[in-house]
């Protein structure tokens, strides 16, 4: 284990260990704040510095007080005297006044600072001189915001007065539809609802909020500062998190960190495999996911964390306010620059965006496509489903959802894609796609619906409409062929049938409607229809006319005739014989 920047290092046995750290160039009584790493688990320890006195004349009561670094503190001995008040600079203070500590005592401190809440807090002492930590309370303010009805991803920027989620969004808690994404739940959902949703509301803190009409939020609380240095704890997978602050706030502003490796960009940190950089948003009036490149104030976002101990960090490494660190989301500090990543992904070479969409909701962020043969898959994650909506993904190999799903050059490939009915009602879907002209022309694409077993071409099609039922999950097969030139269509064999009629057995290179046609000898139309062909197939003419007539017996033509998605149009004829 190592500690701040000065290397120290323990071995933990049973759970505890020993160091003594040296400080240098402090610069006089100072709130510092040591860093410890165990593997990727990391906290922050907050060490009021040069106010303990000297080792023959300690002074009785010092410590720290976190969020100030001025003001007073005055003290209460035993309930019964109140000692003179003291100084409190660069976060730091010191009672010098003699005081009996050969016994147990109780502390009162409070805190007053210009701009800020008087704070009063307690403390127990026995036989021996106290170190103290304390916390400042900013004043507290009222922040409003108005919702729209419908389901938002939501959190609040600030720490609310009131601990009860009802209480402290100011709606009846038979009312509060509140629910909180939890990675490690057991089973497969995921969800906690109010009111056991064990994480504190704070800032940093995402949930699902639906409200049945419009409703105006007035949120009593504390704001974290404008600038102050924020970090949230990631869990392994999917992770609800929220905007901080009371602004708008930058993707790009955005960093995360890692054991004892510096804060740096999400593009960085994505391409370190700590977690998938992309953002999540919804937008509630079209009700779809969004990727962010800013997250507005109150409104919560979805990030994946792909390694345990990951944690994401807000605001300014210049300015370094003494908070706390705990193992929940909190005030911790990671005093390292925000380096910008270099890293870009390679462009792909060709890529086609599905959309889905339904009356009043769509989603419309998946595209798949091709990158150069020499590059890495290039995979984006997807989002839970939201309830009563729609949700569609790519599915991995593993099936894991995925928004993204670009893969190296191959002559051919295939996607399975999944539309979810979210709803309790059948809804008629529309699955459209876009993009056709960044494919090359060789390239054939096509999609199979496999509950119906419909294939139909990308090219030759902008949608396809099919009514899911509800909570369905219907699967499609997208394929890409890069055809060369080779022929569409081929007539493999003949085959007379007892009676009257023959068998054709005949192969196409890709999913495809043909036309057969049937002729005299001499070019006359005998019969013409369509026949849906998938790789080796078969079919029957029953030696009939248009008119259901049977014709006579002899020599007749047959003719495939095949449409390609590149405009072709190609014949295989064969004669066949009537018997």
């Amino acid at each position: 284990m190592t500690c701040a920047e000065e290397g120290n290092e323990t071995d933990i046995i049973d759970g505890e260990g020993f160091i003594a750290p040296q400080f240098f160039n402090i610069g006089g009584a100072n709130l510092i704040f040591v860093d410890i790493f165990a593997g990727n688990l990391a906290m922050t320890v907050p060490f009021p510095y040069m106010v303990r006195g000297e080792e023959n004349n300690e002074n009785p009561i010092w410590g720290g007080v976190l969020g100030a670094l001025e003001g007073k503190v005055a003290v209460r001995f035993n309930d019964l005297a109140d000692l003179s008040p003291v100084t409190l600079t660069r976060g730091v203070f010191a009672v010098t006044q003699r005081i009996d500590l050969g016994s147990l005592y109780r502390l009162r401190l409070t805190h007053q600072a210009e701009g800020m809440a008087e704070s009063t807090e307690f403390r127990n002492g026995a036989f021996d001189f106290t170190c103290l930590i304390l916390h400042a309370r900013p004043s507290v303010v009222t922040l409003q915001k108005t919702l729209p009805a419908g389901i938002h991803l939501f959190t609040v920027p600030l720490f609310p007065v009131a601990s009860d989620e009802a209480q402290a969004l100011g709606i009846p808690p038979d009312r509060l539809l509140l629910a909180r994404w939890n990675p490690m739940r057991p089973g497969d959902f995921k969800y906690e609802l109010y009111p056991r949703i064990t994480t504190p509301m704070m800032p940093g803190v995402g949930y699902w909020l639906k409200v049945t009409q419009d409703v105006t939020l007035q949120v009593q609380g504390t704001p974290l500062l404008e600038g102050e240095l924020y970090q949230v704890p990631l869990m392994g997978g999917w992770n609800q998190v929220g905007n901080p602050y009371a602004r708008d706030l930058p993707v790009s502003e955005i960093g995360a960190a890692l054991g004892t490796e510096g804060v740096v960009d999400l593009a960085t940190a994505g391409q370190r495999q700590w977690l998938d950089a992309t953002v999540w948003v919804w937008d509630a009036q079209q009700r779809r996911y969004q990727i962010a490149q800013t997250v507005q104030q109150w409104q919560g976002f979805w990030i994946r964390a792909l390694r345990p101990g990951v944690r994401l960090v807000f605001g300014s490494a210049r300015k370094r306010m003494g908070k706390s660190a705990n193992g929940q989301v909190g005030r911790g500090q990671i005093p390292r620059v925000l380096m910008p990543s270099l890293a870009t992904r390679p462009s792909p070479l060709w890529g086609v965006q599905l959309s889905v969409t339904a009356e009043g909701m769509a989603d419309t962020e998946n595209r798949f496509g091709v990158s150069p043969s020499d590059a890495a898959p290039t995979r984006i994650g997807k989002p839970p489903p939201v309830p009563e909506t729609i949700w569609a993904a790519f599915l991995g190999d593993d099936g894991e959802p995925l928004a993204h799903d670009f893969r190296p050059d191959r002559p051919a490939q295939r996607w399975r894609f999944v539309v979810v009915n979210g709803t309790d009602n059948p809804l008629p879907l529309t699955l459209s796609w876009d993009g056709l002209a960044s494919v090359p022309r060789p390239v054939r694409l096509w999609a199979t619906d496999m509950t119906t077993g419909e294939t139909f071409s990308l090219r030759q099609r902008s949608r396809y409409t099919f009514t899911a039922q509800p909570k369905e999950k219907r699967q499609f097969v997208v394929s890409a062929l890069i055809a060369q030139g080779e022929p569409m269509v081929r007539i493999l064999s003949v085959q007379p049938l007892k009676g009257r009629g023959v068998m054709v057995q005949a192969l196409v290179t890709a999913p495809m409607s043909l036309q057969v046609e049937i002729r005299t000898l001499t070019g006359r139309l005998i019969r013409r229809f369509a026949v849906n062909a998938s790789g080796r197939f078969s079919f029957v003419w029953d030696g009939r006319d248009e008119n259901g007539r049977f014709v006579p017996t002899g020599p007749y033509l047959l003719a495939l005739i095949a449409h390609g998605d590149d405009g072709r149009t190609q014949h295989a004829v064969r004669a066949v014989m009537l018997r």
